[in-house]
């Protein structure tokens, strides 16, 4: 998984002049068009800043998530080694008690 970091104009939120038909230009606004779009203007920056911080939140639950998935593994590979270890050790003392007692068998006769 990765992360990357990414820049988000905020201000000015932009402004692309475009042709307006005749009928939009000579529509009348209540309230007036300087209200409106400071009205937008507003909602616009809230509704960003508000997405930012819910990907901020996502992201860090996805890095605790990939973190504890880690410790997960790291773990589960570990304790696969330590009974590969413990076996190894038990099967050298069985091994151990096998000779000797052959050992002991033979010095009998």
């Amino acid at each position: 998984m990765t992360q990357t970091a990414e820049v988000m104009r905020l201000f000015p939120a932009g402004f692309v002049e475009t042709d307006v038909s005749e009928f939009v230009r000579d529509a009348l606004y209540e309230p007036s068009i300087e209200r409106v779009l400071d009205d937008v203007a507003y909602r616009l920056i809230g509704s960003r800043l508000f997405q930012a911080l819910l990907d901020a939140r996502a992201s860090e639950h996805s890095m605790r998530m990939l973190a504890m998935k880690n410790a997960t593994d790291n773990a589960t590979d570990l304790v696969d080694d330590l009974t590969l270890e413990m076996n190894k050790a038990r099967q050298g003392a069985i091994t151990q008690e096998l000779s000797e007692i052959t050992a002991g068998v033979e010095a009998m006769k």
